[in-house]
């Protein structure tokens, strides 16, 4: 039979669709606008309360109707035909929906979509089963009216015991007290004598200082570190070289009284840095290694008043060693493009970049960047 209220047609006590109680004799349907049902609103308490409130304004004063969506059209070659129509025509069949209207503020809505679901916040659920999983099993146990009261609470105690057991587990853990152990009378005495004995060493040649640095522990600083860098890569140039770099000086790039100084040695990202200065022939060769925050070691080249020919050895020599992945053919496009137009601003390939300005007459002045 049809539902007073919404005009669906529904079985059984309660309308499937508005939830409204269905009358023991069929009621008169009347057919307004394609809307099915009737318009008048409900006052009868009883149906108030079966259909619900406005889910805008919460007046109970709301009515239902049938609303047509779409047409549904079956073909005739189906065996269960629907409606009357010419053989070998399709049939169609118009769909309808329940639809709320509230006669205070005339909100509608689907009471079908309203109604379904629980309104449970899954995502709580999966939180709570990662972090306190006794909490939501200890609610689904309770739930189970078909399980034994001994069973069920025995797992919820067995449960808990072991989430505490975790708990106490991992703060004995991170608990551990650390003691230091004071150095020994022969420790003591072996580090003055060290101490002693290093101190006669304090005029060496960079020579005795790449020595003494190669058997530098995980200890060593920022300093020894970039330093040793620097005399890495020049004595990889100069075992390719044919004109050699002599070390004549270390200092500090951040030092603006310093023979050394440039303009961008002003930066934060030179604070740390360490130079050193070296001969190529009678000209002078400065490099520069600093450290990025990610823990890269940069390194820059800079030269004074030198040849276009220095120049050119001089990217031979450093370029392969600051790029490993730098290919011939790229180094070479580099060198050709110097060697024709004698001058670079920004000039990139590779990881690298060149400036180059200058002329034969005066010399150039070459940066060649790793960073």
């Amino acid at each position: 039979m049809k539902c007073p209220s919404c005009g669906a047609e529904a079985k059984g006590k309660f309308c499937e669709y508005c939830g409204s109680e269905m009358p023991q004799e069929k009621p008169t349907v009347n057919i307004t606008n394609n809307y099915y049902g009737s318009t008048t609103p409900y006052d009868n308490t009883e149906i108030e309360s079966t259909l619900g409130k406005c889910p805008k304004c919460g007046n109970s004063k709301i009515t239902f109707k049938r609303e047509r969506v779409g047409t549904a059209t079956q073909s005739r070659s189906r065996k269960n035909y629907i409606g009357t129509g010419r053989q070998g025509q399709s049939v169609s069949q118009s769909a309808y929906r329940t639809v709320g209207v509230c006669q205070n503020c005339g909100y509608t809505w689907n009471p079908n979509a309203t109604n379904k679901g629980s309104g449970k916040k899954t995502w709580l659920w999966v939180l709570g089963w990662i972090c306190i999983f006794p909490v939501p099993l200890t609610i689904l146990l309770l739930r189970k009216k078909d399980m034994k009261p001994a069973v069920k609470y025995g797992i919820i105690a067995v449960a808990w015991i072991l989430f505490l057991v975790i708990g106490m587990a991992g703060n004995s853990e991170t608990d551990v007290p650390q003691t230091d152990t004071p150095p020994s009378y022969n420790e003591t005495v072996h580090s003055d004598q060290t101490t002693d004995n290093s101190s006669a060493d304090t005029n060496a040649s960079e020579d005795n200082n790449k020595t003494t640095n190669d058997t530098t522990t995980e200890a060593e600083t920022l300093d020894v570190v970039l330093n040793n860098y620097i005399i890495d890569v020049v004595s990889k140039y100069n075992a390719q070289a044919t004109e050699q770099l002599v070390f004549v000086e270390d200092f500090i790039p951040s030092d603006k009284e310093s023979g050394h100084y440039r303009t961008e040695f002003r930066l934060t990202a030179y604070k740390d840095a360490v130079g050193k200065s070296y001969l190529l022939g009678d000209k002078v060769v400065d490099i520069i290694a600093s450290q990025t925050i990610f823990g890269e070691i940069n390194c820059r080249v800079y030269t004074n008043d030198t040849s276009l020919d220095q120049v050119i050895a001089l990217l031979r020599g450093f370029s392969p060693v600051f790029d490993a992945e730098l290919t011939a053919g790229e180094l070479q496009e580099t060198i050709t493009e110097v060697s024709t137009k004698k001058t670079a601003n920004g000039y990139y390939f590779g990881e690298l970049g060149i400036t180059l300005f200058g002329s034969d007459e005066k010399g150039y002045e070459l940066m060649l960047k790793s960073d």
